[in-house]
């Protein structure tokens, strides 16, 4: 399954996510409403529909702008962590204070 959504271009990608979290935002409000009014209203499924449309997209758009920034290397590290203050060596390991 892994290696199918990673063989997906990123408009599905982002479409497969959209769906699943629709579907599990509505779920989750049915089975609300059903335990707070005993009945379920289209109002409180379209509210549920568009609140998770847009909180899922908000989401999945701010994780690939994380992820292209950790691919291309632009992650805030410069060089990575460095080794501020080094001290002797001992049974071949070498210990110091690193700093990021």
């Amino acid at each position: 399954m892994l290696r199918n959504l990673q063989n997906l271009s990123p408009f599905h990608l982002w479409l497969v996510s959209q769906l699943i979290s629709v579907a599990v935002s509505e779920i989750i409000v049915v089975g609300m409403e059903i335990i707070l009014k005993g009945d379920v209203t289209y109002d409180y499924l379209l509210t549920g529909f568009v609140t998770s449309f847009f909180v899922s997209a908000l989401v999945v758009r701010s994780g690939a702008a994380n992820l292209n920034s950790v691919i291309s290397g632009n992650s805030g590290y410069i060089d990575g962590p460095k080794v501020v203050c080094r001290q002797g060596v001992s049974d071949g390991k070498e210990e110091g204070i690193w700093a990021a």
